[in-house]
This record gives structure tokens, C-alpha cells and sequence, in this order.
């Protein structure tokens, strides 16, 4: 069953409303944003920053899967020899 004209016209009243809302708060809070400018960019800045070095940190300190630590640790012969035969498995598997 569809909506009737009054059921859209009243979520439309309810949306436009929240959105006129939205834009006095922003209308309010935009003299103190002129203001302090340079100190929201420097906390914007950090913020981003710091969310850098987490995401590095928390790379760095994953462990390294098996195959990769152990080419890592065999002479490049050896891991050469072996990629071979470890791409057809890997492809016989379907992966």
C-alpha cells in the first residue's frame, strides 16, 4: 500500500525542519569557529596526526605471517625455488 499525500508531506515537514535546525546551530557556532580558527585546524591537524601514528604502530606490530618470515629467512635461491611450486598449489586451490 502507498503512502498517502499527507504521510509524505508530513516526513517531508519533519525533515525539513531537522535540517532548518541544523543550519541555525551551525549559524550560531560560526562567530566562535571565525574566532578560534587556527585552534580548531592545530586540533583538527593533531588529531589526524595522531590517528596516523596509531594506524602505523598497529602495523608494525601485527605479526608477520609464516610464508612471509620464512622467505624473508632463506637465502632468495631457496624462496625462488620454492615460489614456484607454492604458486601452483595456491592455483590447483583455487586461491
Amino acid at each position: 500500500m502507498k503512502p498517502s499525500t499527507a504521510d509524505i508531506e508530513n516526513r517531508v515537514k519533519v525533515v525539513r525542519d531537522s535540517v532548518e535546525s541544523g543550519i541555525e546551530k551551525l549559524d550560531q557556532y560560526r562567530p566562535v569557529v571565525a574566532r578560534h580558527r587556527w585552534t580548531v585546524l592545530a586540533v583538527a591537524l593533531g588529531a589526524l596526526v595522531a590517528i596516523g601514528a596509531v594506524v602505523m604502530i598497529t602495523r608494525r606490530r601485527r605479526p608477520r605471517p609464516l610464508t612471509v618470515r620464512l622467505k624473508q629467512a632463506l637465502p632468495d635461491s631457496v624462496s625462488e625455488r620454492l615460489e614456484r611450486p607454492l604458486s601452483t598449489v595456491r592455483a590447483r586451490l583455487g586461491r
